[in-house]
């Protein structure tokens, strides 16, 4: 069909087309190509980490969440000097034995997680 036409005029059909869709595909507003509209989105839920402050300086945090286990943090500097993960039903008593030879001389922090009530989480903090 294009054999009697050079390469000159062939390359000049080829590229007329390509102009020639470009500016259909221009001109047609489609939606999908178009912005979509900002999402009412709810704001993302509280983690539940609750910041304290000690009277000896100590900075903690804590969150109550539903488990079987109260789990303690005690981080100095880039290392935990303790990681402890105790029973939630008698947690106090295991924190006592547990954290009885542990020797602290820098500044701390301590994170406590668990089944708790705010109150409950304090004494563990203290």
């Amino acid at each position: 069909m294009f054999h009697g036409l050079s390469r000159r005029t062939l390359n000049a059909l080829i590229i007329g087309c390509l102009l020639i869709i470009t500016a259909i595909n221009l001109n047609e507003l489609n939606k999908e190509d178009s912005p979509l509209e900002p999402i009412n989105a709810a704001p993302l839920p509280d983690t539940g980490w609750k910041p304290w402050q000690t009277r000896e300086g100590t900075l903690g945090i804590m969150q109550s969440v539903a488990s079987d286990s109260v789990i303690i943090v005690i981080r100095s500097g880039q290392e935990d000097m303790a990681t402890l993960a105790l029973p939630a039903a008698d947690w106090a008593e295991s924190l006592k034995v547990n954290l009885s030879g542990l020797v602290v001389t820098e500044p701390a922090v301590a994170a406590i997680k668990g089944p708790l009530s705010a109150s409950e989480l304090l004494q563990g903090a203290a």
